[in-house]
């Protein structure tokens, strides 16, 4: 993950499935490399042990899809000045 190690982002917006692989693994190498950048998953997935897992990986926020744009967007805001 070159790029992950070059740059850092203001916000990660993760999802359990990604087209080419994990979100939660996604997320602890994020969190590994940027210990203090903010990360909020966006998911369908429901179930509280994948809640947990992508929690105990490094998320700042779990938000279920579909999400309401202006409750989405006040998270934003919230992980983003808050660092």
């Amino acid at each position: 993950m070159p790029k992950l190690q070059e740059a850092k982002y203001d916000l990660y917006i993760l999802d359990n499935w990604l087209p080419d692989g994990s979100g939660i693994d996604l997320c602890r190498k994020i969190r590994h490399h940027h210990p203090s950048a903010p990360i909020l998953f966006t998911s369908g997935a429901t179930h509280p042990s994948e809640i947990d897992e992508a929690m105990t990986a490094g998320a700042d926020k779990y938000v279920f899809k579909p999400c309401e744009p202006d409750t989405l967007k006040e998270i934003v805001k919230d992980l983003i000045y808050k660092n």
